[in-house]
């Protein structure tokens, strides 16, 4: 589609993004500047154009921000209703509370707390004059303000963050995830039940969010780069499958498996891990002492020695001081030859239909520098098993799918996400390119699901562009830019962009980049043919248009370039003539 505009908010680069649920009309960003800037989208045409994008709130770190992540407060884990807000705060553009975690290279891990409400009717904020120093430099802004703070060494830099709902019988909390330098994952419990009011006569500024370290999640040798949440759905299917229990109720009939999450975390270590993480009551396990906790000594209980060996961490107080969290590695996941740089979970269903899919197993994509992707889902044998789960996990992940770029112009992901339909996904690479794939829908014969097409995607310079020249038709543009390039631009009329909902993925796409230079390029020039210049070949097709330009840089010099054959049939396919239309 086309570009609906560029967003400044800040005098440095954007290091983070994340985008809000809804109609997505929100979204936090952090930047290279230590810059927390939170977007809302005014499309009202009388107070501005359409989809502009206005800050409406401000906060600051003191170095780079490297991650940026949300949470909305509604519809929270647990069977405590305590921590979540009232229906009331549920809107059309989802303007209710969130909660927002950012990472920093100064060490610290932040919590934002963003009623949303408040904030929307709001002028755009103005640009700080300094950033703050510490919390105490914040605005006092119930808005928008600091709600928690933890700390880490400069060796465990924080590098990457993740918020989800601990899902299971008992109290609401939020689970924060925080993916450090020396390749540890550092799991947080929080209590946001003080935070979670909307109403402004219940927000009070000075109640922050009570928290505690739960557990750290050792197995990386390097930086954890990407952190993803997801509720394993096996679980509670697992559950059903035992004993009949409802599945969003912990099993007591000799199903030990609670409702979990999984997490996934990506390493530069060429390596990505898929972690279990659940509440565990001992007076809900059948191998231990309902009264005191402790083990059984049953020699009939599975992997009793593993228990032994690695017997289990104290208590949780926000858990109720007799539940724990419970974590143990799902899976060790193989397959990159470079750094994963971001992890994704498939989205578990159609829309707002989640068991519209017919797989309801986890499916995670890993984005890598080797210039490829890799979807892994789990095998079906393995999922619910109770002795794999005591164990510490042994379902099998395979590589199942693998798609990527083998041009050298690709130099690697830095990361990858699927539409909210899982039918899509979108890639970015090193120099700005956007990558896109599309898992078509069939019934054919020989149909597996696994067939993923790539589509054309939204590409350009990365730096200042310089000079334009159109065809002589006017039907293709070509520039150049400081980034040493010249690009061709056409819009795209392929009948197989339309995809599988009747939309259409047409629009103005970069074609071809002909040109690599050493220097800046400063102009360029498309040469009609000769027969549209004088009529002395009347051999020549006029209606083919330009097939030849020249450009030059600051090194003096004029380079001339014509179109190969190939290309040419790429162009007329991508101008919707089919191999005719004049292009040959």
């Amino acid at each position: 589609g086309p570009v609906r505009g560029r967003r400044r908010g800040r005098d440095d680069d954007a290091s983070a993004a994340a985008h809000g649920r809804g109609r997505g009309r929100w979204m936090a960003s952090g930047g290279s500047d230590g810059a927390v800037l939170l977007w809302h989208r005014v499309d009202d045409p009388r107070v501005s154009t359409a989809h502009e994008w206005v800050v409406v709130a401000r906060g600051a770190h003191g170095a780079p921000v490297t991650d940026v992540c949300a949470l909305e407060m509604r519809g929270g884990g647990g069977t405590d209703d305590s921590a979540r807000p009232s229906s009331s705060s549920d809107s059309s553009d989802s303007s209710g509370v969130y909660l927002l975690a950012t990472a920093s290279q100064d060490c610290t891990v932040r919590m934002w707390r963003a009623d949303l409400a408040a904030l929307a009717p709001r002028h755009p904020a103005p640009p700080p004059t300094a950033a703050p120093a510490s919390d105490s430099d914040h605005p006092n802004n119930a808005a928008f303000r600091v709600v928690w703070t933890t700390t880490t060494t400069r060796k465990a830099t924080p590098t990457s963050a993740a918020l989800a709902w601990l899902p299971g019988a008992g109290a609401a909390r939020v689970i924060a995830a925080v993916g450090c330098a020396d390749g540890d994952v550092r799991l947080h419990l929080c209590d946001v039940s003080k935070v979670a009011a909307t109403d402004a006569e219940h927000s009070c500024v000075d109640v922050d969010v009570d928290a505690e370290h739960a557990a750290t999640l050792e197995g990386h040798s390097d930086w954890v780069r990407d952190l993803a949440f997801v509720e394993d759905a096996s679980d509670a299917d697992a559950n059903a499958e035992v004993d009949g229990s409802n599945p969003g109720v912990v099993a007591d009939k000799g199903s030990d498996r609670s409702p979990g999450l999984l997490l996934a975390s990506a390493s530069q270590d060429r390596t990505a891990r898929v972690w279990r993480v659940a509440r565990m009551d001992p007076r809900m396990d059948p191998h231990t002492n309902g009264r005191t906790g402790r083990m059984d000594a049953d020699p009939q209980a599975p992997f009793a020695f593993m228990r032994l060996a690695a017997p289990p961490k104290p208590p949780s107080r926000l858990l109720g001081g007799g539940a724990r969290l419970a974590t143990h590695l799902e899976a060790l996941l193989q397959g990159h030859d470079d750094w994963v740089l971001s992890v994704a979970w498939r989205p578990n269903g159609l829309g707002s239909n989640r068991n519209a899919r017919t797989n309801p197993r986890p499916e995670l994509l890993t984005a890598s520098m080797d210039r490829s992707l890799i979807l892994w889902t789990p095998s079906a044998s393995g999922a619910g098993d109770l002795a794999a789960s005591t164990a510490g996990g042994s379902t099998v992940w395979m590589a199942d799918v693998s798609v990527g770029e083998a041009a050298a112009s690709c130099l690697g992901f830095y990361g990858a996400a699927f539409d909210a339909l899982g039918k899509r996904i979108l890639a970015h690479s090193h120099g700005g390119a956007f990558h896109l794939w599309t898992n078509a829908s069939s019934s054919g014969p020989g149909w597996t699901g696994r067939e993923w097409t790539p589509g054309a995607a939204c590409t350009g310079h990365v730096a200042d562009v310089t000079c334009v020249a159109w065809d002589s038709l006017g039907r293709w543009l070509l520039t150049g830019s400081r980034d040493m390039t010249t690009r061709l631009h056409a819009k795209w009329m392929d009948a197989k962009t339309v995809g599988d909902d009747g939309t259409s993925t047409s629009g103005w796409r970069q074609l071809a980049r002909p040109q690599v230079h050493g220097h800046a390029v400063s102009c360029v020039a498309a040469l009609a043919p000769k027969a549209e210049v004088d009529g002395s070949n009347p051999a020549v097709d006029s209606s083919c248009g330009s097939t030849v330009f020249v450009s030059g840089s600051d090194e003096k010099t004029l380079r001339v370039f014509e179109a190969p054959g190939p290309f040419l049939g790429t162009l007329a396919k991508s101008l919707g003539g089919g191999g005719g239309g004049g292009v040959s």
